[in-house]
């Protein structure tokens, strides 16, 4: 099916050595337009967990937050060291970065699913 075929294509460039720039974008346009629409959502989880787990400047491991979150509360991903990275993204880079109101929503939305804990 077309879905199928878009989700391939999806896991195949997400399989290359993007630039950063290319990688930021696909972090953030994932959750919101390919995650809800393809048969496997669980298929990205490794890309996202890899994403999460950067220790760089932690601005990627915000972006990836959005997705992973989706990938747990919507489809049952267990990712134990969640709350581990979590917390170890809160750091002075993150909280002066463009990104900050972006992290502060989702460790909101995070903090606030009790069932997570």
């Amino acid at each position: 099916t077309f879905m199928s075929e878009y989700q391939k294509a999806w896991l195949n460039v997400l399989k290359l050595n993007l630039p950063l720039a290319c990688l930021k974008r696909s972090l953030s346009f994932l959750p919101h337009y390919v995650l809800d629409y393809v048969p496997s959502p669980l298929r990205f989880a490794d890309f996202f967990m890899q994403a999460y787990a950067d220790h760089g400047s932690g601005l990627v491991g915000v972006l990836a937050l959005d997705g992973l979150f989706e990938l747990i509360t919507e489809s049952g991903l267990e990712y134990p060291d969640f709350y581990k990275q979590l917390y170890r993204l809160v750091s002075s880079r993150v909280l002066y970065s463009k990104y900050r109101s972006r992290f502060f929503a989702l460790l909101t939305k995070c903090l606030i699913r009790n069932e997570m804990l």
